[in-house]
């Protein structure tokens, strides 16, 4: 099979064919961008929360808490994923700022 041949096969058979389609840049199905959302509109109840009030908040939502940054000095994390687990900034002891992972 010659190498052009090869290539239109490549892309019949994942899909590739449809304009401003490449496999880094697939968009997630609706489901999982629906609940990406909830996750964003879920995470702002924290913003304005005491470090008290947002760690029992993180507890009852069954999710981890963990300050990135507290009045601007970076925090030492570990370097790892975690869906679960809510980052956040802190400044003058109440969260400004929060995002997953």
């Amino acid at each position: 099979m010659n190498s052009i041949a090869l290539c239109i096969a490549i892309v019949t058979i994942f899909g590739l064919n449809k304009p401003n389609q490449t496999p880094d840049k697939v968009q997630p199905p609706l489901v999982k961008q629906q609940a990406d959302q909830k996750k964003k509109k879920w995470d702002v109840d924290f913003v304005g929360l005491t470090v008290a009030q947002a760690k029992k908040l993180a507890k009852a939502r069954g999710l981890y808490f963990r300050a990135t940054i507290i009045d601007g000095k970076h925090q030492l994390l570990r370097d790892n994923w975690e869906p679960k687990r809510v980052n956040a900034v802190i400044v003058k002891g109440k969260v400004t700022k929060t995002s997953r992972g």
